[in-house]
Formats: C-alpha cells, sequence, structure tokens
C-alpha cells in the first residue's frame, strides 16, 4: 500500500503570488494626479454625468400604446346592469350560452354547439360583458327592444328560452 502525500506549493510560488499582491496593492494606492510620471499624464478619473433632477409634478404621463376595446357598434344594443347577463340563452341555431358570475364584475361564458363547448372569462365594463374569443375582444350586449335578449358579438342574437 502506498502513502501518496499531500502536494505542496513551491517557495517560488508563493514569491510569485506576494510579488501579484504587491502590485495589485501599490496600483490601488495610486491616486489620479498625484505624482507625475515620465511616460505621460496620470491615471485621470472621467467626470460624472450631470443629470438635472426631475420633479413628479412635472413630468406628463405617457399616452398608453392602445386603447381599451370598445364594444361594437349594435344599434339596438344598450348598457345593462350586472344581473341581467346571468343564466340560459339559446340562439335561432341551437347554441347554448350559459353566463355564471364568478365576481361582482367578472363572468364565466360557456357556449355549447352540439358536443363542443367553449368557455371565455368575461369582464363587466360600461354595461357590458367583454372577453376574449381567439385572438379578438368580443362582447355581450342586451337588447333594447326585447330585454330577454343578448347580443353577442356584432349581432348573434341569443334569447332565454321559452
Amino acid at each position: 500500500m502506498s502513502v501518496r502525500a499531500t502536494p505542496r506549493l513551491s517557495q517560488t510560488w508563493w514569491a510569485a503570488a506576494a510579488t501579484a499582491v504587491a502590485g495589485i496593492v501599490v496600483l490601488a494606492a495610486v491616486v489620479p494626479g498625484d505624482a507625475p510620471s515620465d511616460d505621460g499624464p496620470g491615471i485621470v478619473a472621467a467626470p460624472a454625468p450631470v443629470v438635472a433632477p426631475v420633479s413628479a409634478a412635472s413630468a406628463t404621463p405617457t399616452p398608453p400604446l392602445l386603447k381599451p376595446p370598445a364594444p361594437p357598434p349594435v344599434a339596438d344594443a344598450v348598457a345593462a346592469t350586472a344581473d341581467v347577463f346571468v343564466g340560459q340563452w339559446v340562439d335561432a341555431a341551437g347554441q347554448r350560452l350559459t353566463v355564471t358570475q364568478t365576481l361582482p364584475d367578472r363572468y364565466t361564458l360557456t357556449l355549447t354547439t352540439g358536443d363542443a363547448t367553449e368557455s371565455y372569462d368575461g369582464v363587466l365594463r360600461d354595461g357590458r360583458v367583454h372577453f376574449v374569443r381567439g385572438i379578438d375582444g368580443d362582447w355581450l350586449q342586451a337588447r333594447a327592444a326585447n330585454r330577454r335578449c343578448l347580443y353577442l358579438g356584432t349581432g348573434d342574437l341569443f334569447c332565454r328560452p321559452s
């Protein structure tokens, strides 16, 4: 069985390390403009940039890049109270729309067509429910002429079942 000795650093290595550390300490101690040198100007620190303070009152707000979505223009659509939208709705083709209120201004819309079911989260805004279907925003709006019907999008009419 052999015993291996722990490698030791040589005296030459320690001497080189001490010289390097001493050089770093000397460089750190040089202050700009302390001593002139024969090989040109000394180390000069860059001046700090001057920045004028800006008060919060004088700053103008940046306008938003996108405007909030607006409901589509449907001649017979009106703003409605939150409870108008809740319930079951059916269109002429037999699609079913179920609207449930999850929070005072939040809704879940479930659209059922045959075996397919799609669910969306909606937000009540300006008397209309806004939700995102696909990549576009869509709206659920009350109908002025018949309070038992809603417009989905730009004209799909859903009414309460008889």
